[in-house]
């Protein structure tokens, strides 16, 4: 055909088109360079005002692009040219508009001018409006316009104009004839629709959204974007509604999404992995198990780790997962979640463009984290960040966003917080009035945001309210309290916090008015909100103030009720799936309660149960431990032997997930370490520990299975001898007395004593001992210092333990009398002491007047009236008593003079062999010999181990206090996880071997207890640092009594203590405090 002929040049277009159409596929540079020569010819005939000019220059320009991207302005130069000339068709404009169009968006991702993104959406308009509506085609070209207005509004404008435009084009081009054989027309309009929803809360949007996105689910089964739209389509509705369909089809969904999407596409998988964190998190947000919050973590880290730092969303990711770790923080309150949110949150921050759509949306994730940190270290400028940030994201959040209320929330909770720092009333004042627009922007239908906005609003009130103390404020918090709890679904997990908040306002009111109205509606409010709640120690501490009001102005069966509820809350606080210093944190929070909830008993005259809380409260790690490492299971396989068989594996993993080595870093240690897997693992070990103990509660014969010891069970303890429990509470003291041969309980009131008085006794012991250097932590010496003041510390002794008789062991004494079963010959009945409180670090063992000044005062001194033993808890000695008595037991010692990397002890040597006198067999493992292996064996093998050695105590994890050996530490975990069917003494010649910690009173957080709770029977150890010089000298008389007496059928190494301590008192002295009173037997 000759270049002159009108059609030649679309000839040749249409020739370069197929070059290029085989190019797609081929991807051959002959084919490419092919269509590139053609449709240079084609525009070079096609001049001046050609017909096909157009659709020539159109094709070239479409050839450059694809041949070199750096042609990419040429390109638009042609093709501005070409949509201003005369086409033979108006398809053709159509298609030469639609490849501008898609030359400009090309040039916005690569210079991000929005001038390019607008001009690219006038384009895509002129194109579709071109093309008639019964073309085929227009269904394309409405498309492309959508996604390019959707594009400017996700990446510039987030502009609500933007949305209703992209679904205005969508419905169009749904509306069409060939849409419903298209997905992805369907996909855009469900996209925008559920975008719109999130933006102004309409859930015909919502619902609209995921019905359309249905219907382009069946169409393209399989296919990864539609499949993530839908997951979040049904993520937002569960927002709003909460209906577990949605979640479960959410989480569904987008776990689909990520198990299609290809590894090798980072971008896309990435986003499937954010969208799969994001639902996994709201799931955990609603049902709270927490494998779905780490494994949104999990999926979160790895969705930041796939994008580079330049990927745009990079920014987003790590937003996400700053807010993936505070989640998991508001349950597990470990620090290290806290950090990692604070660290993501100013990482997304600086890596987020400036003045980008998603500022608000940044900077409101960014200053949550701050007033978290705020929360937990308490430091101000903390506050001050989150204030700023605050403030600026809701200047950046026009009044419609759907998302205002709660970033006007977020910035009233700061300003509250920093009131009550600062007391700046603006601050307070500012606090009430975004709270106040919170509650008037938020929607009737939707009562649940509605509920949550006024109880804060009362809160805010409540707080102006201390501090100025006017009566308007109190009665307005209770007025908007109010209709929050009349809002709020009963359903909801958090639902008890409302009802709680308001009795607590009625409560103060009381204070001011004493009206009997406000002190009733108190009372019935808190104790409405026991359904289970989150956070838990929220609700506790709700419990706990309803319980108070009614032992204060109720009568005692309503109290006593009251405090039933109260700790059977306590059960799921000290959760053994936490890490130990965690679950020690925990304890100290509700450390109160027992001895309260004892009192009350006592009050009530319910000894029984005044008994069983005691016993309830009592070393409680140590409970837990036995119970994963120690539950007695031989009964249960001849019942149901799988669950015995899985109880046990999964008892042994468990006990294993606490590993000392492991624990060693788990406080401080990064959220993504090893340790922090290992917390992960510990926690789906503990859950499902639970559901196989729940699983054996229901067998019969076994409801008590997991269950504390009721009083029939604790009055075996005293078989021969009384245990006596002390309860030293604010409200009343009083002792407990378990006795043989009787089922009552004796009930001695300690009229005398207070908590106050033991507090000031407990606090004139310590300052005495730390000033002397006898008690520390670490591996110092256990040989003592001379006390330069030994007349001042004597006498200082002397008065404790003078107060001591006269307050608590004379009055337990004169109503004992008669009660104890009279050994045989002119031995000493026993007794057993198990006190709270401050009473558990103070030496019962020694009350008694030493200064001669209590004329007729017959055998004031308690060793001269009964042989004392002390016990963790009823339940650990019953487990003692359990054990049969050796009568040739075997004996292996420890001696360590010169442990590496701690302080020299000549003495333990010699101490052992004076040992081996008494005892020529014993198994003697000497200086580089015992080590952790050898040490451990013997345990296992032997029934008496005397441990001759520098001891390290860790109050604030228990299991890693430990014996110093010659290769390391023989920890406290790695006997207990041991079997010991044969351990029944362990003398532990070591320093402070059962000094407790004050904060942890009711835990016996000491080795002589640990050892008790690994399986031996009787325990001697010091309750601070000895004399080498006094540790032959007991063990000599402890082993020659023991030794003398092992053809008896009972054991006697609480005499056997008894009688040596008293030979050395009389070698040294009785006014020698310091040197013999710190022996101590725990035990049976």
């Amino acid at each position: 055909m000759p270049d002159e002929e009108e059609g030649k040049a679309l000839h040749l277009h249409n020739l370069g088109d197929l070059f290029l159409q085989r190019f797609s596929s081929s991807k051959s540079d002959n084919d490419l360079s092919s269509a590139l020569e053609t449709l240079r010819r084609g525009v070079t005939i096609a001049t001046g005002a050609h017909i096909h000019r157009g659709t020539a220059l159109a094709g070239l320009a479409r050839a450059l692009i694809l041949h070199d991207p750096t042609d990419l302005e040429s390109a638009i130069t042609l093709l501005r040219e070409a949509v201003n000339l005369p086409f033979s068709l108006p398809q053709l404009r159509a298609v030469a508009f639609k490849g501008l169009g898609q030359a400009l968006e090309t040039r916005y991702q690569r210079q991000r001018r929005a001038a390019d993104l607008d001009a690219a959406i006038d384009a895509h308009r002129e194109a579709a409006e071109l093309i008639p509506d019964a073309d085929p085609n227009k269904v394309d070209f409405l498309r492309h316009l959508a996604v390019s207005i959707h594009t400017r509004y996700s990446s510039i404008t987030h502009s609500i104009d933007d949305l209703n435009s992209v679904i205005a084009v969508s419905r169009r081009c749904v509306g069409l004839p060939r849409a419903s054989s298209q997905p992805g027309a369907l996909e855009d309009l469900g996209t925008a629709l559920w975008q719109r929803f999130d933006m102004m809360g309409d859930l015909r949007d919502v619902d609209e959204a995921i019905e359309t996105l249905e219907q382009a689910n069946r169409l393209a089964p399989q296919t990864p974007s539609v499949l993530a739209t839908l997951g979040i389509s049904r993520l937002v509705r569960f927002e709003r509604l909460g209906a577990p369909e949605d979640i479960q089809a959410a989480v569904a969904a987008q776990q689909q999404v990520a198990d299609l999407v290809s590894d090798d596409d980072r971008s896309a998988k990435s986003g499937a992995l954010h969208n799969l964190a994001n639902a996994l998190q709201m799931r955990f947000e609603c049902a709270g198990a927490l494998e779905d919050i780490d494994s949104a973590i999990t999926a979160q880290r790895q969705a930041v780790e796939l994008l580079k730092d330049e990927d745009p969303k990079k920014f987003m990711a790590l937003h996400a997962l700053g807010t993936a770790y505070h989640r998991r923080y508001d349950r597990l309150h470990e620090k290290t979640d806290m950090s990692a949110s604070l660290a993501c949150k100013r990482a997304a921050s600086r890596a987020m463009p400036t003045g980008h759509p998603q500022e608000a949306l940044v900077l409101n994730g960014l200053g949550a984290a701050w007033l978290l940190c705020y929360e937990t270290d308490h430091e101000s400028d903390a506050l001050d960040n989150a204030v700023t940030a605050l403030k600026r994201s809701v200047e950046l959040t026009p009044d419609a966003h759907a998302h205002k209320g709660m970033r006007l929330h977020n910035l009233s909770r700061a300003l509250s917080e920093r009131f009550a720092v600062h007391g700046n009333e603006a601050d307070i004042s500012d606090a009430i009035s975004a709270a106040q627009k919170v509650v008037a922007s938020t929607p009737d239908f939707d009562p649940w945001r509605k509920a949550v906005a006024l109880n804060h609003l009362g809160g805010y009130l409540m707080r102006r309210f201390e501090a100025y103390q006017e009566a308007a404020d109190v009665d307005d918090a209770i007025s908007v309290m109010q209709h929050s709890v009349d809002l709020v679904p009963a359903d909801r997990i958090e639902s008890a916090t409302f009802p709680a908040n308001l009795g607590k306002a009625y409560a103060r009111r009381f204070e001011l008015t004493q009206a009997s109205a406000d002190i009733d509606k108190a009372i019935k409010y808190l104790g409405a909100a026991q359904a289970p709640s989150r956070p838990v120690f929220t609700q506790f501490a709700s419990t706990v103030m309803w319980a108070r009001l009614c032992s204060k102005h109720r009568g005692p069966s309503e109290a006593l009720a009251a405090y039933q509820v109260v700790l059977g809350q306590t059960r799921q606080l000290i959760w053994q799936g936490s890490k130990v210093y965690r679950r020690l944190e925990d304890i100290e929070k509700i450390r109160e309660v027992f001895p309260e909830a004892v009192a009350v008993a006592i009050s009530a005259g319910d000894l029984a149960t005044a008994m069983e809380w005691a016993e309830r409260g009592r070393c409680i790690i140590w409970s837990q431990m036995r119970l994963v490492l120690g539950a007695p299971i031989d009964a249960l396989k001849g019942v149901a032997p799988k669950l015995a068989e899985e109880l046990e594996s999964v008892s042994l993993e468990l006990g294993q997930s606490w590993n000392a080595d492991q624990l060693r870093f788990s406080r401080y240690s990064s959220p993504d370490s090893e340790a922090a897997q290992i917390g992960k693992d510990q926690r789906r070990l503990a859950e499902r520990h639970e559901e196989l103990l729940k699983e054996v509660g229901k067998l019969p014969g076994f409801e008590h299975f997991s269950l504390p010891k009721g009083i029939a069970e604790l009055r075996g303890a005293a078989c021969d001898s009384p245990v006596v429990l002390i309860n030293v509470d604010k409200s009343r003291c009083d002792a407990l007395a378990l006795v043989p041969d009787s089922e009552d309980i004796v009930h001695i009131p300690l009229t005398e004593l207070s908590h106050a008085k033991a507090q000031k006794l407990l606090t004139s012991l310590v300052e005495i001992l730390r000033q002397y250097g006898r008690i520390r932590s670490g591996s110092s010496s256990r040989a003592m210092r001379m006390a330069s003041q030994r007349l001042s510390t004597a006498e200082t002794l002397q008065n404790i333990l003078g107060r001591l008789w006269t307050l608590v062991v004379e009055p337990i004494m004169d109503a004992l009398e008669g009660k104890f079963r009279q050994p045989n010959g002119d031995k000493l009945p026993r007794i057993t002491w198990c006190a709270n409180g401050p009473l558990a670090f103070l030496p019962i063992h020694a009350a008694g007047i030493y200064d001669g000044a209590a004329p007729g005062r017959d055998r004031a001194r308690v060793f001269d009236r009964v042989v004392s033993s002390y016990a963790p808890s009823i339940t650990a000695l019953l487990n003692a008593q359990r054990l049969e008595h050796i009568s040739v037991p075997r004996v292996v010692a420890v001696s360590q003079s010169n442990t590496p990397e701690a302080a020299p002890l000549p003495g333990t040597v010699e101490e052992v062999r004076i040992v081996q006198k008494r005892l020529p067999n014993l198994t003697w493992l000497d200086g580089a010999s015992a080590t952790r292996k050898a040490v451990l064996e013997s345990i296992k093998n032997h029934e008496w181990v005397h441990l001759a050695c520098h001891g390290l105590q860790d109050s604030e994890n228990p299991m890693k206090s430990a014996f110093m050996l010659d290769d390391g530490d023989l920890e406290l975990l790695d006997i207990m996880r041991e079997p010991l069917p044969h351990a029944r003494l362990a003398v532990l010649s070591a320093c402070q071997t059962a000094t407790g910690d004050e904060r942890y009173s009711d835990e016996a957080v000491h080795l002589a207890a640990g050892m008790l709770m690994a399986g031996f029977k009787s325990v001697v150890g010091t309750m601070w640092s000895i004399n080498d010089d006094d540790a032959p000298v007991i063990a000599e008389n402890l082993y020659e009594h023991l030794v003398n007496n092992m053809d008896s059928n009972s054991d006697h190494s609480a005499y056997a203590l008894h009688n040596a301590v008293a030979k050395l008192r009389e070698q040294i002295g009785e006014n020698e405090f310091m040197r013999w009173l710190p022996f101590v037997h725990v035990g049976a």
